[in-house]
């Protein structure tokens, strides 16, 4: 399911083979840092995806990310592992969020 709105598109799926839990990803803003669009998105995809009758959610983001962390944080979320990309050679964090 994708969503837009406070000028940040995101999308939230289904975990393939578990119906309870769902993947945050592919959130990218189209606005300028620091007004507030990011945390008022990522309340939305809580709440959507807690209407949709998920139980957990999972994500990823980029250790340098500093402005997601601190959304990811300020929400609750609890990292759970880290790994360096093979891809990009950055530290990529592994979050979940009961919900």
């Amino acid at each position: 399911m994708r969503i837009v709105d406070f000028q940040v598109s995101s999308e939230i799926d289904t975990l393939p083979g578990n119906t309870q839990i769902c993947v945050f990803h592919a959130v990218t803003n189209f606005g300028k840092r620091g007004n507030g669009n990011g945390k008022a998105a990522h309340h939305k995809r809580l709440w959507e995806a807690k209407r949709l009758g998920y139980q957990m959610a999972l994500c990823t983001t980029d250790a340098a990310n500093v402005a997601q962390l601190k959304i990811l944080t300020l929400y609750g979320w609890t990292e759970i592992s880290r790994f360096t990309s093979k891809r990009t050679g950055n530290i990529v964090i592994m979050w979940q969020k009961v919900l």
